[in-house]
Parts: C-alpha cells; sequence; structure tokens
C-alpha cells in the first residue's frame, strides 16, 4: 500500500500539482497584465481629457481675442466716420 501511494505520489499527484500550479501563475500573470492595461489606459484618457479641456480653454480665449479685435476695429470705423 506504501510503496502504491509512493508511486501514485510520484507520478499523479505531483505533476497534476505542478500543473495546477503553472495554471495557477499563468491566471495571475493575466490578472495583472490585464491590470496594467486597465492602468495605462486610465492614464491616457485622463492625458486626453486634459489636453481636450486646455483646447476647449484655447479655443474660448481665441474667440474671446476676435471678438475685442472686432469690437476695436467697429469702434474705429464708427470714430472714422463720425469723423468725417
Amino acid at each position: 500500500m506504501i510503496i502504491l501511494y509512493l508511486l501514485l505520489r510520484h507520478f499523479l499527484i505531483k505533476p497534476v500539482t505542478d500543473i495546477m500550479e503553472k495554471r495557477k501563475q499563468l491566471i495571475a500573470d493575466g490578472l495583472q497584465s490585464a491590470q496594467d492595461a486597465q492602468d495605462g489606459a486610465l492614464k491616457m484618457k485622463q492625458e486626453y481629457e486634459a489636453a481636450l479641456n486646455g483646447a476647449k480653454q484655447e479655443s474660448v480665449q481665441i474667440v474671446e481675442n476676435a471678438r475685442k479685435s472686432a469690437k476695436a476695429e467697429y469702434d474705429r470705423i464708427l470714430e472714422e466716420a463720425g469723423n468725417k
């Protein structure tokens, strides 16, 4: 009985245990890889949102500058017309 146990342990239990450990490690590596990819995607999303927000602010500033410039030009034209 002891010999049978030793043979089973050597040829069956140990290989099965090794296979299970390898699968466990493979799953853990896959989960870690997925977490790293998710973290990278979140970082890229934050960078994109920051860039988009900066672009929106810049466009608002450009429009505001154009309005000021147009208002100044309008006032200048009115002043010239009033002086004539």
